[in-house]
């Protein structure tokens, strides 16, 4: 996180107190943050499956600028489509399905999260669970 303060010299503090008479006990400050890094504010977990169900994967991630979150299986940046896989970002949160699991299905997941200040990867597993089958 960035942040970026003004600071009276206590000086002036004094002087301005002088002028009005009272003595101010506290002092405030209040700022916005306008850069952040993402951040996984619900990280994703493991998850394991049987074969031919659906794994689902969710995270919610925070950030400013809004981060863009992307799915990646092993090095692959996976996309939605019709049969195997359904990406949804709303909103701060963030899933993977995949549907109909194969064995094939089985491997290391990444969900990357990545805005304009930083980047923070999050790898987790994705199992078959043959003995549920």
């Amino acid at each position: 996180m960035i942040v970026s303060l003004d600071v009276l010299p206590l000086s002036l503090v004094e002087n301005t107190q002088a002028l009005s008479g009272k003595e101010s006990k506290d002092v405030q400050i209040g700022f916005e943050v306008t850069e952040m890094p993402p951040r996984f504010i619900t990280p994703v977990v493991d998850t394991e499956v049987s074969e031919k169900s659906a794994a689902l994967f969710h995270c919610i991630v925070s950030g400013c600028p809004t981060p863009v979150v992307q799915w990646f299986k092993e090095s692959k940046c996976l996309a939605p489509d019709a049969c195997k896989y359904a990406i949804v970002s709303e909103n701060g949160s963030h899933s993977l399905k995949i549907q109909n699991v194969e064995h094939s299905d089985c491997g290391m997941y990444l969900c990357k999260a990545h805005n304009t200040v930083g980047e923070n990867p999050f790898h987790l597993k994705g199992i078959i669970d043959e003995d549920l089958i």
